[in-house]
């Protein structure tokens, strides 16, 4: 198991099955918004995550796991922020990057608005 340096955020040991960082953030609240389009078999909608930073270092970037997801807008306390996803590394999926242009204080938070579809049929139809 990877374990992280001793000034990065706990936990001490990372966990191997993620690309996203983490460690450097507390999910405080999830609300997800989606309509089903059954006749296009896709989910559209956002996510809305509190995300409260763990560290006063290295808090410049959100980075998130995502699989097979159309990426329509990201926005952060209702700016918009420099955002890429990475290519696919298998099993893992794609990293989403989301670039804040700063680092956040130990114990701030921020919301990350992020409006999204899913780009391949639904797991049920494959």
């Amino acid at each position: 198991m990877a374990t992280l340096p001793t000034s990065a955020a706990a936990p001490v040991h990372r966990d191997p099955n993620t690309l996203s960082n983490y460690h450097l953030w507390k999910t405080n609240h999830t609300t997800a918004n989606f309509k089903i389009d059954f006749g296009r078999k896709r989910l559209e909608g956002n996510v809305v995550l509190e995300l409260e930073s763990r560290s006063d270092a290295s808090t410049e970037q959100i980075v998130l796991d995502t699989s097979y997801l159309d990426i329509k807008s990201i926005d952060v306390d209702g700016n918009s922020p420099e955002w890429n996803i990475l290519p696919r590394k298998e099993p893992f999926g794609s990293a989403l990057e989301v670039a804040l242009g700063h680092n956040v204080s130990a114990g701030t938070t921020v919301k990350l608005n992020v409006s999204n579809a899913t780009s391949l049929p639904l797991a049920s139809d494959c």
